[in-house]
């Protein structure tokens, strides 16, 4: 079953917000003084703990007002990574727009952290989202307070160093500009290690194949281009199904059909096995298991040459002599 991003109504109580307000500043103000008298040098972990002590805060507001619970749970941990990130935001908002006020930063941070947690109130997160948010949250603030060295020397209390004064705006202007560089280039990383089409997936899956082949006394398999392009094409077709899989395509014809249009030579002996799932799981899992055929058209020692392929549910090997 699909999880499915819902929208449902959250009504703002300007009261209540005005009042949160109130208590993020507070416990900004009070964590920062504790940061301060603990001396932890390194930026990442300041906003880490700055986002969990005010959640805490939260947490411990809502056992008095709301008779809630106090439970650390996966919402705990997602919301201290929000507030992180929040605290984050208002600090790059802060240094955009030269503020230098001790009591405004406090405020303006207090308020992002309200309207993003409305924002964010709106949303029912499924337990994979609430997972890959997490992630993708913690993945941002490390790499990017890492490749800027001012983060870890202007978190103090009441963030009175947040800014830099002698800095003109063309400075704060590249600043973002290199943060947000560094942030595009990781958020593509993490796609990529989790998109199991991608050509970093698929080598690490024809490694373990070739592994695979060392163990059993069998000679690697050497990557090939042209074969990469028609196993791409094999697998484009979907040709598994549920747990049907079917060689000939609908036009009733198999790979070594198409060999010439991808100018695969397949003079000598060639295999293909096709799986419903991605190509790690069907390398170590499903082919080397098999007793159809597919562990041997993997392992066959007169095989030399080949390439994988991962699109539409399927996974695709053509091996070659």
């Amino acid at each position: 079953m699909k999880h499915k991003f819902k929208y449902h109504q959250h009504s703002i109580n300007v009261k209540w917000s005005i009042i949160l307000v109130i208590i993020h500043s507070f416990s900004l103000f009070i964590m920062s003084m504790i940061l301060d008298y603990a001396q932890i040098q390194s930026g990442f972990f300041q906003l880490i703990l700055l986002g969990f002590g005010i959640t805490i805060f939260a947490r411990v507001v809502k056992i008095f007002t709301a008779n809630k619970k106090f439970i650390i749970d996966k919402w705990f941990i997602f919301w201290s990574l929000l507030n992180t990130f929040t605290i984050w935001l208002g600090y790059l908002i802060i240094q955009l727009i030269g503020l230098t006020n001790p009591l405004g930063t406090i405020v303006l941070i207090a308020v992002l952290l309200v309207l993003i947690s409305h924002i964010i109130g709106r949303f029912r997160l499924s337990n994979t989202r609430l997972i890959v948010l997490s992630i993708v949250i913690i993945a941002i603030l490390f790499f990017a307070i890492n490749e800027q060295s001012d983060f870890n020397k202007t978190i103090s209390p009441n963030f009175k160093n947040n800014v830099n004064t002698n800095s003109g705006s063309s400075d704060y202007q590249e600043k973002i500009s290199d943060i947000k560089e560094n942030i595009q280039v990781k958020v593509d990383e993490i796609k990529e290690d989790l998109d199991p089409k991608s050509y970093k997936n698929i080598q690490e899956a024809f490694g373990e194949l070739n592994e695979l082949r060392v163990e059993n006394g069998v000679s690697r398999l050497n990557w090939d281009n042209n074969i990469y392009e028609l196993v791409k094409f094999q697998a484009s077709k979907g040709l598994c199904s549920n747990s049907h899989c079917d060689h000939m395509d609908s036009s009733g014809k198999y790979f070594d059909a198409y060999a010439d249009k991808f100018r695969v030579s397949l003079m000598g002996h060639s295999a293909e096995n096709i799986a419903g799932s991605d190509c790690h799981q069907a390398v170590v899992d499903l082919w080397l298991h098999s007793t159809t055929g597919h562990r041997e058209n993997m392992l066959n020692p007169i095989m030399h040459k080949g390439a994988l392929a991962y699109d539409k549910g399927n996974c695709v090997l053509i091996v070659t002599s």
